[in-house]
């Protein structure tokens, strides 16, 4: 009997140790699962914060590219709106008013300003020396020098200068043409 008892109780012995190695290792390991969590959580909540800056900067650039459109937009109607005031022409709630005589006088001094410009040309080149720094080209008897970066920046100059001059005819002719529809029916 008393080997039978003290084979029970050394069994219960070697089961409470077991139990304790069971709890420790349960331990350990929610500890283990504990951090990982942690560190999950720290590496979403960067991977979140990175993105939330990467929307905000675009969000910005977004901003700032509409902010300058709405400048050159701006510019652009301004630059039309003194054209056509210089030219005599005003818009005014559809009503378009020409002062035919500051009309007259902005294309005779164009045509001026212009004709003089053509005069120099003219006979610098008949002399054989074109100096037009600004457009990229000079000649001289000798030489003739073409800077191809100032003549394309003159070329663009006068296509947007085109264009706006274009757009502008272009709106005058469709409110024109919306005024005497509406008027005529």
């Amino acid at each position: 009997m008393r080997y039978i008892l003290f084979t029970f109780f050394f069994l219960f012995f070697l089961n409470g140790c077991q139990d304790k190695e069971q709890n420790e290792q349960a331990a350990h390991d929610a500890k283990i699962v504990q951090e990982v969590r942690k560190e999950l959580l720290l590496e979403f909540e960067a991977k979140e914060k990175a993105l939330k800056e990467k929307e905000e900067a675009l969000a910005q650039k977004a901003k700032a590219s509409i902010l300058a459109e709405e400048k050159v937009q701006t510019s652009q109607n301004e630059t039309n709106t003194s054209k056509l005031s210089q030219m005599g022409i005003a818009v005014d709630n559809g009503v378009i008013t020409i002062d035919t005589n500051q009309t007259k006088d902005y294309f005779k001094t164009l045509t001026k300003h212009m004709s003089d410009k053509i005069k120099k040309m003219k006979e610098d080149f008949e002399k054989g020396i074109v100096e037009a720094k600004d457009t990229g080209i000079e000649i001289s008897q000798e030489h003739i020098n073409i800077d191809l970066n100032k003549t394309k920046a003159l070329m663009d100059e006068w296509n947007t200068k085109i264009k706006i001059f274009i757009e502008e005819f272009d709106t005058l002719a469709k409110e024109i043409e919306t005024n005497t529809t509406t008027k005529g029916n």
